[in-house]
């Protein structure tokens, strides 16, 4: 199993999910980020939740958090934000890197894997806007 980024909602307590895994964005968030620097925005991992991966962690921790309700325990302590943040983030990265290509993996080029997955970030993010919800970047293992 590996590490993904789902797109998470909240709306008036509740959880919910695309349920999407974009292994891309998350296996590559750092070369992401840099590139958020480099253009000026806030970076795309600034909006990851890792509520779930530390649920889900627990019993390897030590700690007795074991089949907790990770929707019940992310819209209690998840951290959460308004759409239009991530939208002008992603805009201006999808366009940079649409302007710029920008070669991400070592033996092999993902950049059309990566661009993949941030425009489905994107309408994912688009949805949570237009059902009047906030959206975070959960990380999923």
């Amino acid at each position: 199993m590996s590490t993904v980024i789902w797109v998470n909602y909240l709306k008036e307590g509740r959880v919910s999910s695309d349920e999407s895994d974009k292994w891309a964005v998350y296996r590559f968030a750092g070369k992401l980020d840099r590139v958020c620097g480099r253009i000026g925005v806030r970076k795309l991992s600034d909006f990851h939740d890792t509520t779930d991966a530390e649920a889900n962690l627990a019993p390897e921790l030590g700690r007795d958090d074991a089949g907790v309700d990770t929707y019940r325990l992310m819209a209690e302590q998840g951290q959460w934000f308004d759409p239009d943040e991530g939208l002008a983030v992603l805009g201006k990265l999808l366009g940079e890197l649409r302007a710029h290509p920008v070669h991400f993996g070592i033996l092999s080029d993902r950049y059309t894997d990566v661009m993949a997955d941030l425009e489905e970030c994107e309408r994912s993010i688009q949805k949570a806007k237009a059902d009047g919800s906030r959206f975070h970047l959960c990380v999923v293992m």
